[in-house]
């Protein structure tokens, strides 16, 4: 049985309060981030644990890796950590934002960075040699005249976002048809030459029988009937469409960290499949459960329907794909080496 798919386009673009609707965790209203230094210049953030967070939280939080939490508190993936109990997480300066005006800090939430004055320290020290910043911008945020400053005295660093997504992006719900967006381009800036933003043109798969005219704007039904297509279409697509996982004039390979999900109750099981943003469709995507240090292939089906999944999610797998990762919660982490065109 063929299907026959229209490819529509939504566009992405980095407008407005989006990011307000996303919820961390890790913090709520109010909270703050109290970081302490590490002899080696090294800084870190001391977390208590509570209901319902995890270590991969609190690395997608300070863009740090799972295991060098892991190392930095002595643990192992198969550690137990209680809630109330204490846990480092080593901060990382360059998820650090110093303006409170950034374009990034305008559109996310976000939390402030404080750090303690110790014995002997001074702003010169703490302000320019600890965190690279001009001592004169330093003292104006902290309401600071002159260089004095106290033992004990809590020092604003700078602020941390996190909506926890490498990309800070908005799009609306206004359908275009790929016929009509062929000469639009991909605008791809960095805030603080720290964190991409992009404004793009991106294509999810629905079936024509889902598409309604009203006037000169495209409907699409609801986001339930399209995900129920993915799955039926993903039996449809024979291996042989399968492009390896090899670079071309016109592709790129890269390397990410992100969350996987996967449906327990998924009738699918005998196709090895994913859904991804970016990936190129019909190539080949390799997965790898750090965790279990297991690792597999599979096929790019198309991408992540928008609308549908918490921003969060950086691949859906098929079954299948699962069990080879040996995933036992139906979201985890997951790094991924795939390849997508060069536009």
């Amino acid at each position: 049985m063929q299907y026959k798919f229209t490819f529509i386009l939504l566009l992405w673009t980095t407008i407005g309060a989006y990011s307000q609707q996303i919820s961390n965790p890790l913090f709520d209203q109010g909270s703050e981030v109290l970081i302490d230094r590490l002899p080696e210049n090294e800084f870190y953030y001391t977390h208590i644990f509570q209901q319902g967070q995890t270590v991969y939280s609190l690395a997608k939080t300070f863009k740090a890796s799972v295991s060098a939490i892991y190392a930095m508190n002595n643990l192992t993936a198969k550690s137990s950590i209680n809630i109330g109990q204490t846990v480092k997480v080593p901060f990382s300066l360059n998820a650090l934002y110093t303006e409170k005006s950034s374009s990034v800090l305008s559109i996310n939430k976000f939390v402030p960075v404080y750090y303690v004055a110790q014995p002997k320290e001074t702003l010169y020290r703490i302000g320019k040699t600890y965190f690279g910043q001009e001592v004169s911008i330093f003292s104006k945020r902290n309401k600071i005249n002159g260089t004095a400053i106290y033992k004990g005295q809590k020092l604003l660093i700078g602020w941390l976002p996190i909506d926890d997504q490498g990309l800070v992006v908005k799009f609306n719900s206004s359908i275009v048809l790929a016929d009509d967006a062929k000469k639009v381009e991909i605008l791809t800036k960095k805030i603080n030459n720290k964190r991409p933003i992009r404004e793009k043109f991106t294509t999810t798969i629905v079936p024509s029988e889902l598409i309604t005219k009203s006037g000169n704007k495209e409907m699409v039904s609801s986001p339930k009937e399209i995900k129920e297509l993915i799955a039926t279409a993903s039996e449809e697509l024979s291996d042989s469409q399968a492009i390896k996982l090899e670079l071309s004039p016109t592709t790129r390979k890269l390397h990410s960290r992100g969350i996987g999900i996967w449906e327990r109750d998924s009738q699918t099981t005998e196709k090895a499949f994913v859904l991804h943003h970016t990936a190129k469709k019909g190539s080949i995507i390799e997965l790898y459960n750090p965790q279990l240090n297991l690792r597999t292939r599979a096929k790019v089906l198309g991408r992540i329907p928008l609308e549908t999944y918490p921003s969060d999610i950086s691949v859906i797998m098929s079954k299948k794909v699962a069990n080879s990762l040996g995933a036992l919660d139906t979201r985890f982490m997951v790094e991924l080496t795939f390849i997508e065109d060069i536009r």
